[in-house]
């Protein structure tokens, strides 16, 4: 029996990230795209490794709330990558992609708020 599909997703957004997009829609999507890029290749470098296949399939995508602002993604297409990141009963939680958008958060708010001024 194959394994189920997983997706890891983590939307990187913040109560005050919102009031900065409803002033500023290009320039969200801007930074969206390359906040959730460079979340994306911190995630890859903590991510656990045995073969690569975990790290490889960590990517990005661009969404759009219902609000129709733009949401940077986080993605791990990895059967596994969803117990990688919280664990199991077998398997201790490793949070890669969390920690790696904790790690990106300064930059966030930095960029987006250079965008505006």
């Amino acid at each position: 029996m194959a394994a189920p599909s997983s997706t890891v997703k983590v939307k990187i957004t913040k109560n005050n990230f919102s009031a900065f997009s409803r002033r500023a829609d290009g320039a969200s999507k801007r930074v969206s795209i390359k906040m959730a890029a460079l979340a994306a290749g911190r995630a890859r470098g903590l991510a656990p490794v045995r073969t690569g296949a975990l790290q490889k399939s960590i990517g990005t995508s661009v969404s759009l709330s219902r609000a129709g602002k733009s949401r940077g993604v986080v993605v791990c297409d990895s059967p596994y990558g969803l117990f990688e990141e919280l664990g199991s009963k077998h398997n201790r939680p490793h949070h890669f992609v969390a920690r790696a958008v904790h790690e990106i958060e300064p930059l966030i708010v930095r960029d987006f708020a250079g965008k505006l001024t």
